[in-house]
Parts: C-alpha cells; structure tokens; sequence
C-alpha cells in the first residue's frame, strides 16, 4: 500500500512571467492508484499539454488520487476521466484547474483562472484548443466525429446547446482561416446565455 502524506506541496510558480502547473499522470492501468506529479511550466516555453475540461457532477470529492506524493480528494467525475486518460506507459500531461492550481490560495486562484482561461471555460477552452477528444462516459471521440453528429442531430431538432456547439466550431475554423484572434465583443455575445458551475465565472 502507498504510504501518503496529507498535504499536497505545490511547486511554487515563477513570479516574473506567466506560469502554470502541469500535471503529470503517471503510468497505470486498471485499479491501481492514480498517482500524480505537478510540474511548474512557464507559457513562453510553449510546454506540451492537453487541458482537461469536465462536467463536475456531485461536487463533493469522494476518489482518492497521489499528488506529489500526498492523498488528494477528487470528484468521482474528474477521477472517471483520469483513469481513463492516464497511458499505460509513459506519462500523460494535463492542465486540470482543480489540481493544477491551489485551491486554497485565494490570491493565485484569481491569478491563475484569469490567465489561463477565463469565463464559460469549456467554450474558451474548445476555441483555443489545437485538438479537441470528447468524451461522454467511457466512450470517445474525435470532434470532427462529434461535430458531424451535432449537425445530422441539428437538422431534425432545434437546440440551443447544439446550435452553440455549431457556432463554436465556426468561429475556430475563422480563426485557422484568418489567422486572427477572436473578437472578445462578438465572443461573449454569442455565447453569453452559456451556464456556469460557478456563477462568478461568468462575467
């Protein structure tokens, strides 16, 4: 059995630049422990990693993860997605915000969510992302399989969620196209009725 501390140690950020921590999921496979590392990684090093976003489900953590050596409470969700994303051999590289940033440091929480994504996080994420998997229990797909199935889904049925999704994939495939960033007024205009979890991360 691991013998874990109780207290997570966060690898400090570099204060002169904009920084972030990068989880690194270790090799496993089935029941074992998930057992983690959290790296500091600075953006004008472009580090490699996909960021994870979920739904939360029941708020309250019920799974047990190793980070840094120490026992660290999670979401039944966000373990669901750990474990199905960790490789057998080699280390899977992450951006989660629940684990990546300390949550107790009220300070960097404001720092870190305002760098690093912002508001409706999934939309900004989705919109920025170079590839995108999609996964929906323990099933998953490429977005371009999931976007083709939004459209078929969205000429017998009229949705506003599917409809967003088809918006989203507009305004990515614009930005590829023109080369330019999105437009923060049109951006926030086309998605402004989208739900948060967290109401203050809606502007």
């Amino acid at each position: 059995p691991l013998h874990l501390s109780t207290k997570v140690v966060y690898p400090p950020l570099d204060p002169s630049t904009d920084s972030l921590r990068i989880l690194h999921v270790l090799p496993g496979t089935g029941s074992q422990t998930i057992q983690c590392k959290l790296e500091s990684a600075r953006f004008v090093d472009n580090p490699n990693y996909s960021a994870l976003s979920y739904t939360w489900g029941d708020p309250k953590p019920t799974k047990i993860i190793a980070v840094n050596g120490a026992k660290m409470e999670v979401t039944e969700n966000l373990w669901n997605a750990l474990h199905d994303l960790r490789h057998p051999d080699e280390p899977r590289l992450l951006w989660v915000d629940a684990i990546c940033i300390d949550q107790r440091n009220t300070t960097e929480k404001n720092q870190q969510y305002a760098k690093n994504i912002g508001n409706a996080w999934i939309i900004q994420e989705i919109g920025v992302a170079s590839r995108i998997q999609v996964h929906f229990g323990r099933q998953s797909l490429h977005w371009e399989v999931f976007l083709a199935a939004a459209k078929i889904y969205n000429e017998h049925t009229a949705d506003v969620a599917v409809e967003n999704v088809l918006k989203l994939d507009h305004l990515r495939e614009s930005k590829v196209r023109d080369g330019e960033s999105y437009a923060l007024g049109s951006f926030l205009d086309t998605f402004r009725d989208s739900f948060c979890t967290v109401p203050l991360d809606k502007i």
